[in-house]
């Protein structure tokens, strides 16, 4: 992960710019501490270097970056499709009274 502060006039460009690289897997626009949150895949141990210092510091409205590597995912998101919102939405769920209803 990489956190990105940009100059506000350089913002929307650094984004453009960074989520058209094909290693950037998310690139979002955030609030808080930084402006920028970016997904990146490393494949080699000197990729998240080369794109820090490649990519990233080509642009001239990044002020900050803050980086974070994912030592073991717990759990990946995957895309729902219409069979797992038909299966959703036909289980069965307990209430705490032990009845069983179905969602609406």
């Amino acid at each position: 992960m990489v956190w990105l502060t940009a100059a506000p006039h350089d913002l929307a460009g650094a984004g453009r710019a960074l989520a058209a690289r094909p290693e950037v897997r998310l690139a979002a626009a955030v609030t808080g501490r930084t402006d920028l949150v970016l997904s990146v895949l490393c494949r080699t141990p000197p990729d998240p270097f080369a794109f820090l210092s490649e990519q990233v510091s080509a642009l001239s409205g990044v002020q900050v970056t803050e980086t974070m590597l994912t030592l073991r995912r717990v759990k990946t998101h995957r895309r729902l499709t219409a069979v797992h919102l038909v299966a959703v939405s036909r289980q069965r769920v307990r209430c705490d009274d032990g009845r069983t209803n179905r969602p609406r």
